[in-house]
């Protein structure tokens, strides 16, 4: 069997194992809403997922070697085994680069560094239950002094929320400090969250929103 039909079904497999893993992460992460911890169903459910996936994903991993040793094909069959690893590790690495740099840095809408500067946190921070924020912003950014900040996390639902204050006068185009003060009410949560400063609107009009925003991770 020649070597880009092997890298063929090695890329398939290991696209497939991925998808099976997107579906399963999907499903954990609404299980909460669906299973309660206080009875058996729920540990009963997480076993059965735990073995159906080893079982789905060591066949895609495992299967079609397996076959082909058995065929007699012990080179192409080794040779498969490890183009699937490969494959494997270059998107496992590859997402972690893509996460890392994009975690990294600020994320404008409609604003740039020129137009607020967040101090702390710091991009991919890790933060507690109870947290201050502080930065820097145009006097226009505020609007009776204030700005609205949001922690949010999942499906844009909101974890926390606070008002920054301008600590001087806001009358003014140039920068002014600002701090605002952060609680999450939901003690259980723990994981990646995303962090919003959004400009003070009072007209309403979304043609004139604007926000920066990093992501944290909440401990």
């Amino acid at each position: 069997m020649k070597n880009s039909k092997l890298i063929f079904w090695a890329l398939v497999d290991s696209l497939g194992i991925v998808l099976y893993v997107s579906l399963v992460v999907q499903i954990m992460s609404h299980a909460e809403q669906i299973l309660s911890d206080k009875d058996f169903v729920g540990p009963i459910m997480f076993l059965l997922l735990f073995v159906v996936s080893a079982c789905i994903t060591g066949g895609l991993f495992l299967g079609r070697p397996i076959l082909m040793y058995i065929d007699g094909l012990k080179k192409e069959a080794v040779k498969l085994f490890f183009y699937t690893l490969t494959i494997l590790v270059v998107l496992i690495l590859a997402t972690f680069l893509i996460r890392a740099t994009t975690a990294s840095k600020f994320v404008y809408t409609n604003a740039t560094k020129d137009s607020i500067q967040v101090n702390f946190p710091a991009p991919s921070a890790v933060v507690g239950k109870d947290f201050s924020v502080s930065g820097q912003a145009r006097g226009n950014w505020f609007f009776e002094a204030s700005f609205p900040v949001l922690l949010i996390y999942k499906e844009n639902q909101v974890l926390a929320s606070g008002i920054a204050k301008a600590e001087g006068d806001w009358m003014t185009t140039g920068f002014v400090p600002f701090k605002a003060n952060l609680k999450i009410t939901d003690e259980n949560y723990r994981g990646p969250a995303t962090l919003i400063f959004k400009k003070d609107n009072p007209s309403g009009d979304p043609t004139k929103d604007a926000s920066v925003s990093i992501r944290v991770n909440v401990e």
